[in-house]
């Protein structure tokens, strides 16, 4: 989350919610451009809260939010991740949501493309074996999953310039026969100029 002045964004908080219920939210608070404490809905009070660059935060500076098993951390522009301790612990096992809270009108601030670690990526080989399968047996509503995240994946390769990646895409989107991720491939290899230029 990026915003061009957090002082002049009044109180904002950043974190995650349940998606079955309304009254947990987890969240960092910025307040007056710093972001110092943390914040749990439902009676907890604010706790302090320490990051790099937080306090305060510099004019454009990028909130990165993290949330895995539990656990919660956030970094500014680019830095080292600081985990967040509430006064208890977020329960794990639930589905949760990113939200950001306004505490007043005419905010504005700038969601950035989140995106999964690595390691909560489904294996490429397994998504293309899967994206053939109901390809094969005529599963459209898997297939058109499937296709859909393979067309994330190149997207997302060609966001982080990783050419290896992006043929490592290609690659099986040919060899799986699937049209579809073959085509949005090549069409975003046209402008992609890491990858040219490794050719030209």
């Amino acid at each position: 989350v990026r915003a061009e002045s957090w002082q002049d964004s009044g109180n904002v908080m950043i974190g995650v919610a349940p998606l079955d219920q309304e009254s947990s939210l987890f969240s960092g608070v910025i307040r007056n451009g710093k972001f110092k404490r943390l914040y749990v809905d439902g009676g907890t009070s604010f706790e302090a809260f320490s990051v790099a660059g937080g306090s305060p935060l510099p004019v454009g500076a990028t909130i990165t939010a993290r949330f895995n098993d539990g656990t919660l951390s956030f970094a500014v522009n680019g830095g080292a991740f600081a985990t967040a301790h509430f006064g208890r612990p977020i329960p794990t096992g639930v589905l949760y949501a990113p939200v950001i809270f306004f505490g007043q009108r005419g905010t504005t601030v700038e969601v950035l493309h989140g995106e999964a670690s690595s390691s909560n990526e489904c294996p490429l080989d397994i998504l293309v074996g899967v994206a053939s399968l109901a390809k094969k047996y005529l599963v459209s509503a898997v297939l058109s999953m499937a296709t859909h995240a393979l067309k994330e994946r190149i997207a997302k390769a060609k966001r982080r310039k990783d050419v290896g990646a992006f043929e490592q895409i290609l690659a099986t989107a040919i060899s799986g026969d699937l049209d579809a991720v073959r085509m949005a491939a090549l069409d975003s290899a046209r402008d992609f100029a890491e990858l040219r230029s490794r050719y030209d």
